[in-house]
Protein backbone atom coordinates (compact mmCIF):
# COMPACT_ATOMS: atom_id res chain seq x y z
CA UNK A 1 0.00 0.00 0.00
CA UNK A 2 2.69 2.54 0.96
CA UNK A 3 4.86 1.64 -2.02
CA UNK A 4 1.89 1.96 -4.31
CA UNK A 5 1.02 5.38 -2.90
CA UNK A 6 4.56 6.58 -3.64
CA UNK A 7 4.15 5.41 -7.22
CA UNK A 8 1.25 7.83 -7.59
CA UNK A 9 3.67 10.70 -7.12
CA UNK A 10 5.64 9.68 -10.21
CA UNK A 11 4.97 11.11 -13.68
CA UNK A 12 2.64 8.97 -15.75
CA UNK A 13 5.46 7.62 -17.95
CA UNK A 14 7.47 6.47 -14.91
CA UNK A 15 4.35 4.99 -13.33
CA UNK A 16 3.68 3.05 -16.51
CA UNK A 17 7.24 1.76 -16.62
CA UNK A 18 7.09 0.66 -12.98
CA UNK A 19 4.12 -1.58 -13.61
CA UNK A 20 5.67 -3.22 -16.65
CA UNK A 21 8.05 -4.97 -14.25
CA UNK A 22 5.21 -7.01 -12.77
CA UNK A 23 5.42 -10.22 -14.77
CA UNK A 24 2.20 -12.20 -15.24
CA UNK A 25 2.02 -15.94 -14.68
CA UNK A 26 2.55 -17.48 -18.15
CA UNK A 27 0.14 -20.30 -17.36
CA UNK A 28 -2.60 -17.81 -16.52
CA UNK A 29 -1.77 -15.70 -19.58
CA UNK A 30 -2.19 -18.78 -21.79
CA UNK A 31 -5.48 -19.58 -20.06
CA UNK A 32 -6.95 -16.14 -20.61
CA UNK A 33 -5.62 -15.80 -24.14
CA UNK A 34 -7.52 -18.94 -25.06
CA UNK A 35 -10.58 -17.67 -23.22
CA UNK A 36 -10.48 -14.28 -24.99
CA UNK A 37 -9.55 -15.62 -28.42
CA UNK A 38 -12.12 -14.76 -31.09
CA UNK A 39 -14.75 -13.56 -28.59
CA UNK A 40 -16.57 -10.25 -28.77
CA UNK A 41 -18.20 -10.62 -25.34
CA UNK A 42 -16.84 -12.27 -22.19
CA UNK A 43 -18.50 -12.52 -18.78
CA UNK A 44 -16.30 -13.57 -15.83
CA UNK A 45 -18.75 -12.96 -13.01
CA UNK A 46 -18.39 -14.92 -9.76
CA UNK A 47 -15.05 -16.43 -10.84
CA UNK A 48 -13.24 -15.53 -7.59
CA UNK A 49 -10.53 -13.72 -9.55
CA UNK A 50 -7.45 -12.67 -7.60
CA UNK A 51 -4.52 -10.31 -8.20
CA UNK A 52 -2.63 -12.90 -10.27
CA UNK A 53 -5.66 -13.34 -12.53
CA UNK A 54 -6.05 -9.58 -12.97
CA UNK A 55 -2.36 -9.20 -13.90
CA UNK A 56 -2.71 -11.92 -16.55
CA UNK A 57 -5.96 -10.44 -17.86
CA UNK A 58 -4.29 -7.04 -18.16
CA UNK A 59 -1.48 -8.56 -20.21
CA UNK A 60 -3.97 -10.24 -22.54
CA UNK A 61 -6.07 -7.08 -22.93
CA UNK A 62 -3.04 -5.14 -24.17
CA UNK A 63 -2.91 -7.06 -27.44
CA UNK A 64 -6.41 -8.53 -27.79
CA UNK A 65 -8.13 -7.31 -30.96
CA UNK A 66 -11.54 -8.99 -30.82
CA UNK A 67 -13.20 -8.38 -27.44
CA UNK A 68 -15.60 -5.43 -27.46
CA UNK A 69 -17.49 -6.12 -24.19
CA UNK A 70 -15.93 -7.42 -20.97
CA UNK A 71 -17.58 -8.01 -17.58
CA UNK A 72 -16.16 -9.00 -14.21
CA UNK A 73 -18.45 -9.20 -11.17
CA UNK A 74 -17.15 -9.83 -7.64
CA UNK A 75 -13.36 -10.11 -7.62
CA UNK A 76 -10.35 -9.13 -5.53
CA UNK A 77 -7.89 -7.41 -7.87
CA UNK A 78 -5.79 -5.51 -5.35
CA UNK A 79 -3.84 -2.43 -6.43
CA UNK A 80 -1.38 -4.33 -8.59
CA UNK A 81 -4.19 -6.20 -10.32
CA UNK A 82 -6.09 -2.98 -10.99
CA UNK A 83 -2.91 -1.39 -12.32
CA UNK A 84 -2.35 -4.28 -14.75
CA UNK A 85 -5.95 -4.15 -15.98
CA UNK A 86 -5.70 -0.37 -16.36
CA UNK A 87 -2.52 -0.74 -18.41
CA UNK A 88 -4.25 -3.30 -20.61
CA UNK A 89 -7.19 -0.95 -21.14
CA UNK A 90 -4.86 1.92 -21.99
CA UNK A 91 -3.32 -0.02 -24.88
CA UNK A 92 -6.39 -1.92 -26.03
CA UNK A 93 -7.83 -0.61 -29.30
CA UNK A 94 -11.16 -2.45 -29.63
CA UNK A 95 -12.84 -2.70 -26.21
CA UNK A 96 -15.99 -0.57 -26.04
CA UNK A 97 -17.97 -1.75 -23.00
CA UNK A 98 -16.27 -2.45 -19.66
CA UNK A 99 -18.18 -3.64 -16.60
CA UNK A 100 -16.03 -4.08 -13.47
CA UNK A 101 -18.47 -4.14 -10.55
CA UNK A 102 -18.28 -5.23 -6.93
CA UNK A 103 -14.49 -4.94 -7.01
CA UNK A 104 -13.13 -2.69 -4.27
CA UNK A 105 -11.24 0.39 -5.45
CA UNK A 106 -9.19 3.01 -3.60
CA UNK A 107 -7.25 6.16 -4.47
CA UNK A 108 -4.42 4.10 -5.97
CA UNK A 109 -6.53 1.94 -8.26
CA UNK A 110 -8.67 4.91 -9.33
CA UNK A 111 -5.54 6.91 -10.18
CA UNK A 112 -4.13 4.21 -12.45
CA UNK A 113 -7.47 3.90 -14.18
CA UNK A 114 -7.68 7.65 -14.60
CA UNK A 115 -4.38 7.53 -16.47
CA UNK A 116 -5.65 4.68 -18.62
CA UNK A 117 -8.80 6.59 -19.55
CA UNK A 118 -6.69 9.49 -20.79
CA UNK A 119 -4.95 7.13 -23.24
CA UNK A 120 -7.76 4.80 -24.32
CA UNK A 121 -9.74 5.92 -27.37
CA UNK A 122 -12.39 3.20 -27.71
CA UNK A 123 -14.32 2.90 -24.42
CA UNK A 124 -17.97 3.90 -24.75
CA UNK A 125 -19.48 2.40 -21.58
CA UNK A 126 -17.86 2.09 -18.14
CA UNK A 127 -19.55 0.43 -15.15
CA UNK A 128 -17.98 0.88 -11.70
CA UNK A 129 -21.06 0.10 -9.61
CA UNK A 130 -20.61 -0.95 -5.98
CA UNK A 131 -16.82 -0.52 -5.98
CA UNK A 132 -16.53 1.40 -2.69
CA UNK A 133 -15.80 4.66 -4.51
CA UNK A 134 -15.94 7.56 -2.08
CA UNK A 135 -15.48 11.30 -2.35
CA UNK A 136 -11.67 11.06 -2.53
CA UNK A 137 -11.79 8.52 -5.34
CA UNK A 138 -14.34 10.57 -7.27
CA UNK A 139 -12.17 13.66 -7.00
CA UNK A 140 -9.46 11.66 -8.78
CA UNK A 141 -11.74 10.07 -11.37
CA UNK A 142 -13.92 13.05 -12.31
CA UNK A 143 -11.28 15.03 -14.28
CA UNK A 144 -10.70 11.97 -16.47
CA UNK A 145 -14.15 12.46 -17.97
CA UNK A 146 -12.83 15.47 -19.86
CA UNK A 147 -9.82 13.60 -21.23
CA UNK A 148 -11.77 10.74 -22.81
CA UNK A 149 -12.76 10.99 -26.44
CA UNK A 150 -15.78 8.70 -26.58
CA UNK A 151 -17.04 7.63 -23.14
CA UNK A 152 -20.79 8.23 -23.34
CA UNK A 153 -22.15 6.09 -20.48
CA UNK A 154 -20.86 5.98 -16.90
CA UNK A 155 -22.44 3.86 -14.16
CA UNK A 156 -21.22 4.43 -10.60
CA UNK A 157 -24.36 3.41 -8.76
CA UNK A 158 -24.18 2.07 -5.18
CA UNK A 159 -20.98 3.79 -4.17
CA UNK A 160 -20.39 6.48 -1.55
CA UNK A 161 -19.35 9.63 -3.38
CA UNK A 162 -21.54 11.89 -1.20
CA UNK A 163 -21.75 15.66 -1.63
CA UNK A 164 -17.98 16.04 -1.86
CA UNK A 165 -17.70 13.60 -4.74
CA UNK A 166 -20.72 15.17 -6.42
CA UNK A 167 -19.07 18.57 -6.27
CA UNK A 168 -15.98 17.23 -8.07
CA UNK A 169 -18.09 15.44 -10.66
CA UNK A 170 -20.22 18.53 -11.24
CA UNK A 171 -17.12 20.60 -11.93
CA UNK A 172 -16.17 18.17 -14.69
CA UNK A 173 -19.68 18.08 -16.15
CA UNK A 174 -19.52 21.84 -16.67
CA UNK A 175 -16.82 21.29 -19.30
CA UNK A 176 -19.19 19.15 -21.39
CA UNK A 177 -17.54 15.74 -21.50
CA UNK A 178 -19.08 13.40 -24.12
CA UNK A 179 -21.23 11.65 -21.48
CA UNK A 180 -24.83 11.04 -22.56
CA UNK A 181 -25.85 8.82 -19.62
CA UNK A 182 -24.80 9.08 -15.96
CA UNK A 183 -26.04 6.78 -13.19
CA UNK A 184 -25.41 8.12 -9.68
CA UNK A 185 -28.07 6.13 -7.84
CA UNK A 186 -27.56 5.22 -4.18
CA UNK A 187 -24.50 7.41 -3.57
CA UNK A 188 -25.45 9.30 -0.39
CA UNK A 189 -25.89 12.55 -2.29
CA UNK A 190 -27.68 15.18 -0.19
CA UNK A 191 -29.13 18.66 -0.80
CA UNK A 192 -25.70 20.27 -1.25
CA UNK A 193 -24.75 17.66 -3.80
CA UNK A 194 -28.03 18.32 -5.58
CA UNK A 195 -27.17 22.01 -5.76
CA UNK A 196 -23.73 21.21 -7.21
CA UNK A 197 -25.33 18.99 -9.82
CA UNK A 198 -27.84 21.70 -10.66
CA UNK A 199 -25.07 24.19 -11.34
CA UNK A 200 -23.55 21.69 -13.78
CA UNK A 201 -26.87 21.08 -15.54
CA UNK A 202 -27.14 24.79 -16.28
CA UNK A 203 -23.96 24.57 -18.36
CA UNK A 204 -23.82 20.97 -19.62
CA UNK A 205 -25.09 20.47 -23.17
CA UNK A 206 -24.43 16.74 -23.71
CA UNK A 207 -26.05 14.76 -20.88
CA UNK A 208 -29.38 13.20 -21.90
CA UNK A 209 -30.10 10.66 -19.13
CA UNK A 210 -29.40 11.22 -15.43
CA UNK A 211 -30.24 8.68 -12.72
CA UNK A 212 -30.23 9.88 -9.09
CA UNK A 213 -32.56 7.40 -7.41
CA UNK A 214 -32.11 6.41 -3.77
CA UNK A 215 -30.19 9.47 -2.72
CA UNK A 216 -31.46 12.20 -0.38
CA UNK A 217 -31.40 15.50 -2.23
CA UNK A 218 -34.74 16.50 -0.63
CA UNK A 219 -36.78 19.54 -1.59
CA UNK A 220 -33.75 21.82 -1.43
CA UNK A 221 -31.82 19.78 -3.97
CA UNK A 222 -34.93 19.12 -6.07
CA UNK A 223 -35.69 22.85 -6.33
CA UNK A 224 -32.13 23.55 -7.46
CA UNK A 225 -32.26 20.81 -10.10
CA UNK A 226 -35.70 21.95 -11.26
CA UNK A 227 -34.45 25.51 -11.62
CA UNK A 228 -31.56 24.22 -13.76
CA UNK A 229 -34.04 22.49 -16.07
CA UNK A 230 -35.35 25.90 -17.09
CA UNK A 231 -31.99 26.50 -18.80
CA UNK A 232 -31.14 22.94 -19.84
CA UNK A 233 -32.44 21.78 -23.22
CA UNK A 234 -30.65 18.44 -23.64
CA UNK A 235 -31.69 16.29 -20.66
CA UNK A 236 -34.43 13.83 -21.66
CA UNK A 237 -34.61 11.54 -18.61
CA UNK A 238 -34.25 12.44 -14.93
CA UNK A 239 -34.70 9.81 -12.23
CA UNK A 240 -35.09 11.19 -8.70
CA UNK A 241 -37.06 8.32 -7.19
CA UNK A 242 -36.72 7.82 -3.42
CA UNK A 243 -35.08 11.16 -2.67
CA UNK A 244 -37.17 12.54 0.22
CA UNK A 245 -38.91 15.04 -2.07
CA UNK A 246 -42.28 16.49 -0.98
CA UNK A 247 -44.95 18.51 -2.75
CA UNK A 248 -42.75 21.63 -2.53
CA UNK A 249 -40.10 19.93 -4.66
CA UNK A 250 -42.75 18.55 -6.97
CA UNK A 251 -44.20 22.02 -7.52
CA UNK A 252 -40.74 23.21 -8.52
CA UNK A 253 -40.70 20.62 -11.31
CA UNK A 254 -44.10 21.86 -12.51
CA UNK A 255 -42.74 25.39 -12.77
CA UNK A 256 -39.62 24.10 -14.55
CA UNK A 257 -41.63 22.14 -17.11
CA UNK A 258 -43.46 25.33 -17.96
CA UNK A 259 -40.22 26.49 -19.57
CA UNK A 260 -38.59 23.16 -20.45
CA UNK A 261 -39.89 21.37 -23.57
CA UNK A 262 -37.26 18.60 -23.80
CA UNK A 263 -37.54 16.53 -20.60
CA UNK A 264 -39.83 13.58 -21.35
CA UNK A 265 -39.21 11.24 -18.40
CA UNK A 266 -39.18 12.22 -14.73
CA UNK A 267 -39.08 9.44 -12.13
CA UNK A 268 -40.67 10.45 -8.82
CA UNK A 269 -41.70 7.12 -7.30
CA UNK A 270 -41.00 6.83 -3.59
CA UNK A 271 -41.36 10.56 -2.89
CA UNK A 272 -44.24 12.42 -1.26
CA UNK A 273 -45.29 14.03 -4.55
CA UNK A 274 -48.41 12.08 -5.50
CA UNK A 275 -50.67 15.17 -5.41
CA UNK A 276 -48.72 16.91 -8.18
CA UNK A 277 -47.65 13.94 -10.29
CA UNK A 278 -50.75 14.04 -12.50
CA UNK A 279 -49.96 17.61 -13.54
CA UNK A 280 -46.32 16.67 -14.10
CA UNK A 281 -47.31 13.66 -16.24
CA UNK A 282 -49.45 15.92 -18.44
CA UNK A 283 -46.55 18.30 -19.04
CA UNK A 284 -44.22 15.40 -19.77
CA UNK A 285 -46.71 13.97 -22.27
CA UNK A 286 -46.76 17.28 -24.13
CA UNK A 287 -42.96 17.29 -24.19
CA UNK A 288 -42.97 13.76 -25.56
CA UNK A 289 -45.21 14.84 -28.42
CA UNK A 290 -42.97 17.82 -29.12
CA UNK A 291 -39.98 15.47 -29.19
CA UNK A 292 -41.68 13.42 -31.90
CA UNK A 293 -42.59 16.53 -33.86
CA UNK A 294 -38.99 17.74 -33.87
CA UNK A 295 -38.02 14.66 -35.87
CA UNK A 296 -40.62 15.26 -38.59
CA UNK A 297 -39.93 17.15 -41.83
CA UNK A 298 -41.86 20.44 -41.82
CA UNK A 299 -44.15 19.36 -44.66
CA UNK A 300 -45.11 16.12 -42.94
CA UNK A 301 -45.74 17.98 -39.70
CA UNK A 302 -48.27 20.26 -41.39
CA UNK A 303 -49.85 17.46 -43.40
CA UNK A 304 -50.16 14.58 -40.98
CA UNK A 305 -50.43 16.06 -37.51
CA UNK A 306 -53.25 18.64 -37.30
CA UNK A 307 -54.70 16.64 -34.42
CA UNK A 308 -51.70 17.74 -32.36
CA UNK A 309 -53.22 21.21 -32.42
CA UNK A 310 -56.42 19.86 -30.97
CA UNK A 311 -54.52 18.18 -28.16
CA UNK A 312 -52.76 21.35 -27.09
CA UNK A 313 -55.64 23.72 -27.67
CA UNK A 314 -57.90 21.54 -25.57
CA UNK A 315 -55.54 22.35 -22.74
CA UNK A 316 -56.11 26.03 -23.43
CA UNK A 317 -52.57 26.87 -24.50
CA UNK A 318 -49.99 26.45 -27.21
CA UNK A 319 -46.38 26.03 -26.11
CA UNK A 320 -44.11 28.55 -27.81
CA UNK A 321 -42.05 25.79 -29.36
CA UNK A 322 -45.16 24.21 -30.93
CA UNK A 323 -46.11 27.57 -32.45
CA UNK A 324 -42.61 27.83 -33.90
CA UNK A 325 -42.77 24.30 -35.29
CA UNK A 326 -46.14 24.93 -36.93
CA UNK A 327 -44.98 28.26 -38.35
CA UNK A 328 -41.89 26.62 -39.83
CA UNK A 329 -44.02 23.86 -41.31
CA UNK A 330 -46.43 26.30 -42.92
CA UNK A 331 -43.65 28.47 -44.32
CA UNK A 332 -41.98 25.44 -45.84
CA UNK A 333 -45.01 24.53 -47.96
CA UNK A 334 -45.39 25.99 -51.44
CA UNK A 335 -49.12 26.12 -50.92
CA UNK A 336 -51.32 25.75 -47.89
CA UNK A 337 -52.57 22.17 -47.71
CA UNK A 338 -56.15 21.15 -47.16
CA UNK A 339 -55.16 19.94 -43.71
CA UNK A 340 -53.99 23.42 -42.76
CA UNK A 341 -57.28 24.92 -43.98
CA UNK A 342 -59.03 22.31 -41.88
CA UNK A 343 -57.00 23.21 -38.81
CA UNK A 344 -57.60 26.95 -39.31
CA UNK A 345 -61.33 26.59 -39.76
CA UNK A 346 -61.73 24.54 -36.60
CA UNK A 347 -59.22 26.44 -34.48
CA UNK A 348 -59.42 30.20 -35.16
CA UNK A 349 -56.94 30.76 -32.31
CA UNK A 350 -54.11 29.68 -34.57
CA UNK A 351 -55.01 31.72 -37.63
CA UNK A 352 -52.29 34.25 -36.82
CA UNK A 353 -49.71 31.47 -36.73
CA UNK A 354 -50.19 30.94 -40.46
Amino acid sequence: GAIYFLLLLLPSTMLHAAFTEVQPDPVLVAKYKEMFNGRKYLNLEYQNLKTSDAIAIGAVLESNNTLTSFRVLFADFGNLGWAAVAKGIAHNQVLQNLDLTNIAMNEGSIETFRRAMAINKTLITLDFCNNQIGALEMKILAPALNSTSGLTELYIRSNEIGDGGMEALADSLKFNPPLKLLNLGANRIGPEGGKCLASALKENRNLEKLYLSENRIGDEGAKAVADALRLNSTLRTLDVRHNKITIDGGQAFIVALGANYTLTNLGLLGNDTSKVERHIDKLLSENHILAELRNLPPGQLAKDYPFILELFLSAGELPNELILLISTAAAALEQVSRQIFWAKSYYPAIIDVF
